[in-house]
């Protein structure tokens, strides 16, 4: 039901028709199921997430980078673009860096911007540790970028204020979102969010 999943989805339909291998990395989600929609779905890999409990959303994105990143670092590639959910996972290009090969090049698509979303959120300080320790992991991701695909201006305006980020020419562009398609209605005894309340 995402935007995000489906755009990701339309982008790996049109590199399979142009010919490209897709292989997709997504966590058992509605991104998960709108992506084994796509042609040739056996060539899309889903990752496990770990059921919802105490702490859901962490568990969730922690689980996501540990099996997401051994395969990164094992599978062939020659061209990956990561997210921006689960969050920091900028962190995984200098993780991998050791296991890439040259011509493996790593994109950055920005979806949200954390920690400066949670500052937003006013769930943590721009001034505290926890919010300098965050930006440091993005900043270390950003070293061993090869480009970034922003969603606007505004967005762009933000990430240059990192240290490490890249002032070559070609490195960053923006592609803003473009799907409108409508969410289709989950009624009401199967709606999750309603049965919480």
């Amino acid at each position: 039901q995402t935007p995000t999943g489906r755009m990701v989805r339309d982008v790996a339909v049109e590199l399979q028709r142009q010919g490209h291998e897709v292989s997709v990395l997504a966590s058992q989600s509605s991104y998960a199921g709108l992506m084994g929609e796509a042609p040739d779905a056996d060539k899309i890999f889903k990752v496990k997430q770990v059921r919802e409990m105490g702490g859901a959303r962490l568990m969730g994105w922690a689980s996501f980078w540990l099996q997401a990143l051994p395969s990164l670092a094992s599978r062939r590639w020659d061209r990956c673009v990561i997210l921006t959910d689960p969050p920091f996972l900028p962190f995984a290009a200098w993780l991998t860096c050791a296991f890439r090969k040259k011509q493996q090049r790593l994109y950055w698509w920005t979806m949200d911007i954390y920690p400066e979303a949670l500052v937003a959120a006013g769930m943590v300080r721009e001034t505290s540790l926890i919010y300098r320790c965050l930006r440091w992991l993005n900043e270390l991701g950003l070293s061993r970028m090869n480009g970034v695909i922003a969603l606007g201006q505004r967005q762009l305006q933000r990430l240059q204020t990192y240290r490490r980020w890249n002032r070559a020419a070609g490195f960053a562009v923006l592609v803003p979102p473009w799907d409108i398609r409508p969410i289709h209605r989950v009624e009401a005894p199967a709606n999750r969010g309603l049965n919480r309340l």
